[in-house]
């Protein structure tokens, strides 16, 4: 008997195939995630967080992400940690919370948030043992700023940025690479979570992971300072869900947690001046100037 051994590797391949692109529709019908016209997938490579982080982010002059303000203080830093609204999107670079606010405490102050990132990526810094020999210093607090693009990016699985943590019954999980390359359909659903229309039932879930990323970060952070407070400022705008619930074990482990509307007013996000446009709520650059000197007094800064 006669075996064919290129046709029957052929076929264990389409196989293997099939099978991934069943669950990837399974895990997509699953999760409930409406996809759109946005053709990201086959415009953003899936590439390794890693290497985004050596090769584009770390080149300061394009992408100031992890410069460090006030260099000139000798005094323990504050980090700064979220996504593009943390992070200073259509700001120029004087203009962003990190610099207001190391200029205003006289002391240094870390940008450690960047666009379109979600909880995995400020989870990834803290298992990092780069990150805490780059930071040097215990820092005197630390501060994650909880967006409103939650939907679109802080908590959905980013696989355009690459980085392959997931959770799964409560726990951080890290995500085959191999799978995601063989399986196209399973990274561009997953792009769409990111890009499209996230339903306002997902909402529970996706608090869930944050709360897992964060409280995973807290105990990473806390086996290499022990002293340094831990913040949350909850940037929320009109019609974002929330509940304040959810927030009882973040703050039952020791981490704080504010509000913008505590140093801005109950109807901030109403105000044109503290956003880009009705169309993109990026904070601008007075949203920071009138919060900055507050949040510095608030925290003990």
């Amino acid at each position: 008997m006669k075996i064919n051994l290129k046709k029957n590797f052929l076929d264990i391949i389409v196989i293997i195939i099939i099978a991934a692109e069943v669950v990837a529709l399974l895990n997509y019908l699953f999760i409930g995630i409406k996809n759109n016209d946005i053709q990201m997938p086959y415009s953003t490579p899936a590439y390794s967080f890693e290497k985004i982080y050596a090769e584009e982010i770390r080149d300061l002059k394009k992408y100031p992400f992890g410069k460090k303000y006030g260099t000139e203080y000798k005094k323990p830093p504050v980090l700064i940690f979220g996504d593009s609204a943390a992070y200073g999107e259509e700001l120029e670079e004087e203009q962003r919370f990190s610099y207001l606010l190391s200029k205003y405490i006289h002391k240094p102050v870390y940008n450690r948030a960047f666009g379109g990132w979600g909880p995995q990526n400020i989870y990834w810094q803290f298992k990092n043992e780069d990150f805490y020999k780059e930071i040097s210093q215990e820092p005197e607090a630390i501060i994650i700023v909880y967006s409103p693009f939650c939907f679109k990016r802080m908590y959905s699985p980013d696989l355009a940025n690459g980085l392959k943590y997931n959770i799964k019954d409560g726990k951080i999980i890290r995500v085959s690479s191999l799978y995601n390359k063989l399986n196209l359909s399973y990274f561009i659903l997953k792009v769409n979570s990111v890009a499209g229309e996230i339903k306002g039932k997902d909402f529970d879930k996706s608090f869930d992971d944050f709360k897992v990323y964060i409280l995973e970060s807290y105990k990473e952070s806390k086996k290499h300072w022990k002293n340094t407070k831990f913040y949350i400022i909850k940037y929320l705008y009109k019609d974002c869900p929330e509940n304040p619930e959810r927030w009882k074990e973040l703050e039952a482990e020791g981490i704080k947690i504010f509000e913008f509307s505590d140093f801005l007013g109950q109807n901030y996000f109403l105000k044109d001046e503290y956003i880009q446009s009705f169309e993109d709520f990026h904070p601008t650059e007075k949203f920071w100037k009138d919060a900055v000197p507050k949040i510095a007094e608030k925290l003990n800064l």
